[in-house]
This record gives C-alpha cells, structure tokens and sequence, in this order.
C-alpha cells in the first residue's frame, strides 16, 4: 500500500497461509519502517514501534487473543535498551517496572489500583538487589515511607505523612530489634515531641 503516493510501499502485509502474519509500516513516509505488527492465527500479538525514528525499536507491546495489552516495554532514554515495563490486567495498568540506573535491573516498582491510583513504590537506592525504601499511598497520596537500608528485613525508619505531604510522625528502630524505641512528633513539618522508649 502506498498511502503518499509516492511510488514506494508504506504498508506490507504478509501473510501466514491464509491470515495476516506480519505488517510492516512507515507512519511517517521516510521511507524507513517505524511500526511492526505480529499475528498470531490471525490476531495481534505484538506492536513494535520506533517512535523517535532513529532506526532502533523504542516500544514493544504485547497482547493476549482477546486483544487485551498484557505488557509494554520501553525505552525511554534512547538507548536502545528495554528500561521500563508496564503490566496491564483487563487493559488497565497495574505494576510499572522501572531501570533507573542503567544496569539492566528493575529498580523502582510502582503498583497500581484499578482506578490508576498508585498504590506502591518500591525502591532499590543503593543497587544491591534489595527494595530500601517503600512508600505507600491512600488516594494515590504518599502517607508512609519506610526504609531498610542494610536490607535485613527490619526498617529502621518509619515515616508517616500528612495530607499535604509533610512528615507528621517518625519512628525509628536504630538497634534494629524490630521496636520503634523513638518516635517523633511533627506539626505542618517541623518537630514538635519527641517520645523515647528506652
């Protein structure tokens, strides 16, 4: 198909026997091929596209046989590697995996309410495998950050937010025993109390 009128094809479909196998197009008529569609018995199965046009795929799509997107992969910084992948259920994404670093490791994990309200992110700050920081949201508003920082499963810290997102409490385990033996008291984020459990 020539859709310019160019006298060079825009759109190739082949075919698998007798159901479309592969389609092959150029959106933007440079003659160069940015989007690719796979079949599988005749529905798609995987959109590939090079949306910033330098010749490598940046977006790749998965879809299960009802035509539902199961996963999308990313590349958001051009480097020609998958850094961010998002998950969907029923078409509605759930869990956004991100590589922030460049290592080719998941090291921020966002999970989603079916109303699209972040629910959790997971972060790994230190790139040693180990998510150290989680923050929980209500309403898709940040209300708790807690942090493992040497990764044994015990949070040294505990924050607690406020409406506006300011720290209204803190709670701290320093000899890691898995007791807050402090805590302390902040009003529109300034620290107001402190309480010690010795």
């Amino acid at each position: 198909d020539d859709k310019n009128a160019d006298g060079k094809a825009d759109v190739t479909l082949t075919y698998d026997g007798d159901k479309p196998g592969k389609l092959e197009e150029d959106t933007n008529f440079d003659g160069h091929t940015d989007r690719w569609t796979t079949y599988r018995d005749g529905k798609v199965e995987l959109v590939e596209l090079d949306k910033n046009h330098d010749g490598r795929k940046d977006v790749r799509a998965h879809f299960a046989p009802d035509g539902t997107k199961t996963s999308e992969e990313q590349d958001t910084n051009g480097d020609g590697r998958f850094d961010t992948a998002i998950y969907y259920e029923k078409n509605v994404k759930v869990r956004v995996e991100e590589d922030t670093k460049g290592d080719g490791k998941k090291d921020v994990v966002t999970t989603f309410a079916p109303n699209g309200d972040i629910v959790e992110r997971k972060a790994d700050t230190n790139g040693d495998g180990h998510f150290d920081r989680v923050a929980t949201f209500e309403k898709g508003v940040e209300k708790q950050q807690a942090v493992d920082a040497d990764g044994n499963g015990v949070n040294e810290l505990v924050i607690h937010l406020d409406a506006q997102g300011q720290k209204e409490r803190e709670e701290i385990d320093a000899n890691q025993d898995g007791k807050f033996e402090l805590q302390r008291f902040y009003a529109r984020g300034v620290r107001v109390r402190e309480e010690e459990d010795r």
